[in-house]
């Protein structure tokens, strides 16, 4: 695994990590952690298919 799939791992993973946070909380939106992880999950998996992680 290359430094730019850690990369995209680890910027992921946080933006996961502030939806967990922030789950239900009222901003100018309603934060919502599990929407978050399908998303996440969604694009690691077409990022998966596409090659992305292949060395």
């Amino acid at each position: 695994m290359g430094i730019y799939q850690i990369i995209i791992i680890v910027v992921y993973a946080m933006a996961l990590g502030a939806a967990l946070i922030n789950h239900g909380k009222k901003e100018e939106y309603k934060y919502n952690f599990y929407l978050r992880l399908v998303l996440t999950g969604l694009l690691m998996f077409c990022l998966y298919k596409g090659g992305f992680f292949n060395q």
